[in-house]
């Protein structure tokens, strides 16, 4: 009996090993990342970033996966279109980072979390803040931009900034933002009207006509993106 056990310990302990050796292997097999995005529109040099640090330049139809960065360089940019149909155009000297992104169409996890560290950027939303709004939103490092559907342009910096409300790219449906931190909370409902936060301890001015051409001059490079950004501003007020 003996003799016995000590042969099936050994059998035992060489399937251990063997199994180690696949889990191992398997461990090591590379999960395959979904796109978040491509890259549909391109001028100058865009970069993306993983959090390990890894760095690559983008081109036309290049996929962007959820936790990336992307950065603009000077003179560049790029206009990046989701799978749930939203879009991002991004200015030159632009930090844009995809948090969380989920889409599934209309799942209970689908998520789009998005934040702006700085520079210039169009948002145009989607099937996600179609579906569920309260699970689409973007960060910017003074306040955060809730998307209720809608068309949005913004310039930003560390410490301050610009948001407006543009009209719908498409159709007139009813669009509506709220910018929201910890001084205070706007909702902006009114095409061509904007809030701005001067700086790190304000809140977000309460909403009124805004001159966006400053902000839309930076993104009209490319010429298919000239046509979808220019506002429809309303008469000055003396």
């Amino acid at each position: 009996m003996q003799r016995i056990t000590r042969r099936s310990s050994t059998a035992l302990a060489s399937v251990f090993v063997l199994l180690g050796h696949a889990g191992a292997a398997w461990a090591l097999e590379p999960i395959e990342q979904v796109s978040a995005a491509r890259v549909v529109e391109l001028e100058g040099k865009v970069l993306a970033t993983t959090d390990k640090g890894t760095v690559r330049r983008l081109g036309v139809n290049t996929d962007v996966y959820s936790q990336e960065m992307i950065t603009t360089l000077s003179g560049a940019r790029v206009l990046l279109l989701f799978t749930d149909r939203s879009k991002y155009e991004l200015g030159p000297n632009t930090r844009f980072r995809i948090d969380s992104y989920r889409y599934n169409r209309n799942a209970d996890d689908d998520t789009a979390a998005t934040r702006i560290l700085t520079g210039f950027f169009r948002f145009v939303s989607g099937e996600i803040a179609h579906l569920r709004p309260r699970r689409t939103s973007i960060g910017i490092p003074v306040a955060t931009i809730g998307i209720r559907g809608t068309h949005v342009v913004g310039e930003v910096t560390e410490t301050s900034a610009k948001i407006g409300l543009l009209p719908p790219e498409e159709g007139d449906a009813p669009s509506e933002i709220e910018v929201v931190n910890a001084y205070g909370a706007v909702t902006i409902n009114q095409p061509n009207f904007g809030t701005e936060i001067p700086d790190a301890h304000s809140p977000p001015s309460p909403p009124r006509p805004i001159d966006l051409r400053t902000m839309t001059r930076n993104l009209r490079s490319v010429q298919t993106m000239r046509r979808a950004i220019a506002p429809r501003l309303p008469p000055r007020m003396h």
